[in-house]
């Protein structure tokens, strides 16, 4: 799979809150696999300096053998990076907060937060509530955990279940790594003031996942 359907996401949320790419001066694609998304990025604008970083240690080898111009790191099940308080102008990460448990999940977004300059951006997306109508409708999701699934973000903003049990998901084994659903209510209340929501897409991703611009205050 290519990624350009990724890159031209991230490049138009940016743009749709008057960002553009080839002002940036340095980028982390965070949960970037084997770089699908990252290299389509860094093709179209080489002048950033393009970071990525993933928990699937054979892949990232894989990228750092084969993608030539990008940082590519390893990185734990929580934080820290092992980047510099405010290095990146820029950060993305498509479908990364959907499996992270709710505080697992706040605790990266603190480091997007350390890492980003004031003023800086975060393109992320999540499971919401377009996300159980699709899966419903799919018949990926039963009615009852459909329902199960809308009471919990109407009545606490959030839904998670570790649903990869014992194998893991792709070599990441984690009780905090799992199937999150997250409210743009949750979002605003934890987030906030700290970050300043730009724009907020429901189904933005492939008619499934919220996009979220985020700017770092």
């Amino acid at each position: 799979i290519c990624g350009l359907y990724e890159a031209a996401l991230v490049a138009n949320a940016l743009a749709g809150v008057g960002v553009d790419i080839a002002t940036v001066g340095s980028a982390l694609d965070f949960g970037c696999s084997s770089g699908r998304v990252v290299r389509v990025l860094q093709a179209a604008y080489p002048e950033v300096s393009w970071h990525g970083c993933d928990p699937n240690a054979p892949a990232i080898a894989w990228a750092g053998e084969n993608l030539p111009g990008i940082e590519f790191f390893v990185n734990g099940d929580a934080p820290p990076l092992p980047l510099a308080d405010g290095s990146l102008d820029m950060a993305y990460a498509i479908s990364i907060w959907s499996p992270f448990a709710p505080e697992l999940g706040l605790s990266w977004f603190d480091e997007m937060h350390r890492l980003i300059r004031p003023g800086g951006h975060l393109v992320c997306t999540t499971h919401g509530l377009t996300s159980v109508g699709l899966y419903a409708q799919l018949s990926l999701r039963t009615p009852q955990q459909s329902d199960e699934i809308i009471g919990a973000l109407y009545r606490q903003g959030s839904w998670y279940a570790p649903e990869f049990g014992e194998e893991g998901d792709w070599g990441v084994i984690n009780p905090d790594w799992g199937t999150a659903f997250l409210s743009p209510e949750w979002m605003l209340t934890h987030l906030c003031p700290r970050w300043r929501v730009l724009e907020f897409a429901p189904g933005r991703n492939q008619e499934n996942q919220d996009v979220y611009v985020l700017q770092r205050v």
